[in-house]
């Protein structure tokens, strides 16, 4: 089991506990999101485990795992605009 899936079973099985729902307490879940990945951070040091390469891409996978369409996400993530100011008329 691949670190995502390791820490995707331990953000679900609280979020099926609690009956949180992602889009009505998105902080909630970005909570355990975030608490969930720095804690396998933390044990993946130790060995055993595979090591994450970076923390903030594996939150944000879990983020989009569990309250996304999974990897599908990024193709429909709002791009902010390039443009400065405002559009006046």
């Amino acid at each position: 089991m691949d670190a995502v899936r390791t820490i995707e079973a331990e953000v679900r099985e609280p979020i099926r506990r609690s009956g949180l729902d992602p889009a009505r307490d998105p902080k909630a879940v970005q909570r355990l999101v975030k608490d969930a990945v720095a804690d396998y951070d933390q044990r993946s040091m130790h060995g055993g485990m595979p090591v994450l390469p970076d923390v903030t891409e594996a939150e944000k996978a879990m983020w989009d795992t569990v309250a996304g369409l999974g990897p599908l996400q990024q193709y429909f993530k709002i791009q902010p605009s390039r443009r400065s100011g405002s559009r006046d008329g």
